[in-house]
């Protein structure tokens, strides 16, 4: 069982690491959908990441376009058929301004004795007020252009 985590991020050097390692211990590899905005000036945001993620880490370049259901969309599709590796089954979907109290979970047994039919779990805040994330079964995409079209590189 392959477990991922996406997170859009373009400029968030002071927040990814954060949002990294509150998922660290869980997952298998971290996917940055990174949005490439050329008005914006390169920051530490992908080395910052890529230091946290102790060798997890895969890198999607994205335009701004869309909006953040287009991204994430594509960072679901990236998770599941990223370059080179095995297909992913699950995907943890989540922003970078976000931590994940697992409180004691562990997310991999959870998901073994899951229910088959379920396709996909909300990660609510610790009050149970807000939902913060979604887990996701991965459909690996066949013949989907929009994922052979991503550019991901592993950093």
């Amino acid at each position: 069982m392959i477990i991922s985590v996406t997170l859009t991020s373009d400029t968030k050097e002071a927040i990814i690491a954060d949002a990294l390692r509150s998922n660290l211990d869980q997952v298998d590899r971290f996917l940055v959908v990174h949005l490439v905005d050329d008005s914006k000036a390169p920051d530490r945001t992908l080395q910052v990441a890529d230091e946290v993620a102790k060798g997890k880490l895969w890198i999607s370049d994205i335009s701004m376009d869309g909006g953040m259901s287009v991204w994430r969309n594509k960072g679901l599709l990236a998770a599941a058929n990223l370059p080179g590796a095995a297909p992913g089954d699950y995907a943890v979907v989540t922003d970078t301004d976000e931590r994940m109290a697992w409180n004691g979970l562990d997310l991999r047994a959870f998901l073994s004795q899951a229910d088959p039919t379920v396709q996909a779990w909300d990660i609510c805040s610790t009050t149970g007020t807000y939902t913060k994330g979604k887990v996701c079964r991965s459909r690996a995409a066949t013949e989907d252009q929009s994922t052979k079209n991503l550019g991901s590189r592993n950093a």
